[in-house]
This record gives structure tokens, sequence and C-alpha cells, in this order.
């Protein structure tokens, strides 16, 4: 990976970190965790989370050979920033633990969605 690389893809980290971070604050209140949204909240990880790597691969400029590095450096962005604001700043989460209990499940299964669909996608 250049230089240019990896800051697109920690650029790309960051704003799908927001992007997580403001779904829980948001969503999680108006039941994306509870039942039919729970439901609809984890399957809708998968699809988005392939949308996500096709475009940031398109913007980083990578092909199907770096697509494990850039999923790698992005998910460890976002999952650096989710470890220390969930535990120095977690009400920027939500006020309510329990939805940022849920909230915080979601992401870990965001992330193993990312990791296998990067495995999936790589060719070397």
């Amino acid at each position: 990976m250049t230089a240019r690389h990896t800051q697109v893809s920690v650029a790309i980290g960051f704003s799908l970190w927001l992007i997580g971070l403001l779904y829980i604050r948001f969503a999680g209140p108006l039941g994306a965790f509870e039942g039919w949204g729970a439901v609809a909240s984890y399957v809708l990880v998968w699809p988005l989370t392939a949308l996500s790597i096709r475009i940031g691969q398109r913007v980083a400029g990578l092909g199907n050979s770096g697509v494990v590095r850039f999923v790698t450096v992005a998910g460890v962005t976002a999952m650096l920033l989710d470890a220390i604001l969930l535990r120095f700043l977690p009400a920027l989460y939500h006020a309510d633990a329990a939805i940022r209990l849920d909230g915080a499940v979601w992401l870990i299964w965001g992330f193993a969605t990312a990791f296998a669909l990067a495995l999936a996608m790589q060719r070397d």
C-alpha cells in the first residue's frame, strides 16, 4: 500500500466510525437493536459493508489484491476510535448503557463482516 492508499483507508475508516456512532445514537432508541429492527440492522450490514469496500477500493485506487489491507487499515481506524470513545466518552454513543451495549455488539458484527468479506474478495 502506498501512503495515499493508507490515507484514504484511514479517512474511510473514520467516516464509517462516524456513521456507526450516529446510527447507534439515533437509530438505537428507535428500536434498531430490538426485534425486527435488530434483524434488519444486522442483515443490512452485509450489503452496506460490501458497498463500502467497493467504494473504498475505487477511491483508493486499489484492486482486489489490496482489499484485505484496505479493510484492515479502515477497520483498525474505526475500532480504535470506538474502543477509546466507548471507554472514555460513552455518552457520545448514547446515555442509555443498554443501547450502548447493543450498539457495541452490532459494531463487532460489522467488523467481523468486513473482514470476512475482505477475505472473500481478495484476489492474489
